[in-house]
């Protein structure tokens, strides 16, 4: 294998992402609501709460604390969703954080619908 070519590029390139990636990202920013369209019903936070069970209570658990197992393995506990700074928060940027991730947490706009999203921001709100 010593006589065969080596693979290694011998020019670094920089890579720059697609323009159209970014112009999707900066339209769907553009659409984002700073209120929550969906009204805080009983339906809305159960959905909500299905929605949280899917996706978040892996690493926030139950009581929206952050304490799981799961969370627990992080370098940084997830987030208490409980806390006044996270409840004093529009629901745009929540969503927001939600869409895009965080420095620890997952991006799941591709995964969550819009709706699913807001409905977990309202259950998120409802102390239950």
């Amino acid at each position: 294998m010593y006589d065969q070519p080596t693979p290694r590029p011998t020019k670094i390139v920089e890579q720059k992402s697609p323009a159209n990636i970014v112009q999707a990202t900066e339209y769907h920013r553009d659409r984002i609501m700073h209120n929550n369209p969906y009204p805080t019903t009983n339906e809305n936070v159960e959905f909500g709460r299905l929605s949280y069970r899917s996706f978040c209570y892996h690493c926030h658990g139950v009581d929206k604390k952050g304490h799981t197992q799961v969370g627990d393995g992080f370098p940084a506990p997830p987030t208490d969703l409980n806390l006044l700074s996270v409840q004093s928060k529009p629901d745009s940027d929540i969503y927001h954080h939600l869409y895009y991730g965080g420095k620890f947490s997952p991006a799941l706009g591709s995964t969550m619908s819009d709706e699913e999203i807001w409905k977990v921001i309202i259950y998120m709100r409802s102390g239950k």
